[in-house]
Order: C-alpha cells, then sequence, then structure tokens
C-alpha cells in the first residue's frame, strides 16, 4: 500500500494538513501545511518538495506572514456612530474643539 503524501527522505517535517484547492482535469493544486523545525529547515523542506518531477511549488507562506493577512488591529469605537452627525462630532472638525481644549487647559 503506497502512503500518500509520499515521505520526503530528508529534510523530513511535520505533515499537518493537506487541502485540495483546486481540480482541472491537467491537475490538483493542494495546500500543503508542513511543520519544520525553523526557517532554514523550512527553506530545505521546500527545496526537497522543488527537487521532485511533477510537482511545481506555487507559494510559500510561514505562520507569521499569514498571521498578519488582513491585518490584526482593529479600530472600534467607544461610542455608538449612528448618524453622519454623530461622525462629524466624534471626527473633524468636532476633535479640533477637543484638541483646542486640552491646548488651552493641558492639566484637565
Amino acid at each position: 500500500m503506497e502512503k500518500w503524501p509520499p515521505p520526503l527522505a530528508e529534510p523530513a517535517g511535520d505533515i499537518g494538513a493537506i487541502d485540495i484547492v483546486s481540480v482541472s482535469s491537467d491537475f490538483i493544486i493542494r495546500d500543503i501545511t508542513v511543520n519544520a523545525a525553523s526557517s532554514e529547515h523550512g527553506e530545505l523542506i521546500v527545496q526537497a518538495v522543488r527537487d521532485v518531477d511533477g510537482i511545481e511549488v506555487i507559494n510559500v507562506s510561514g505562520r507569521t506572514l499569514l498571521m498578519h493577512i488582513g491585518g490584526k488591529i482593529e479600530v472600534v469605537s467607544k461610542l455608538p456612530l449612528k448618524t453622519r452627525a454623530d461622525l462629524s462630532m466624534a471626527c473633524t472638525p468636532g476633535v479640533a474643539r477637543i484638541c483646542e481644549a486640552i491646548y488651552q487647559d493641558p492639566v484637565n
């Protein structure tokens, strides 16, 4: 019985997941998650896969890079902004009045 995916002799990495991205009559694109011990180890794994006949590596991403896609920080209003008038009080020019008041009385 043949093992799938076939193991890489060296450098071995732990396969975390295999997802099918696209299927056609000519090819299958798979997203394969491989856990490596380090960035250097990951590069060795990618090169070993590239060396396999019939396989094309389309993209390689690290966990840290993937975590940053779409951003991680969200700005949420403390007050509900339901109307354009609410927004104008919370943002410019409403904020300009607050900045001016802080400038005039920096202690309070």
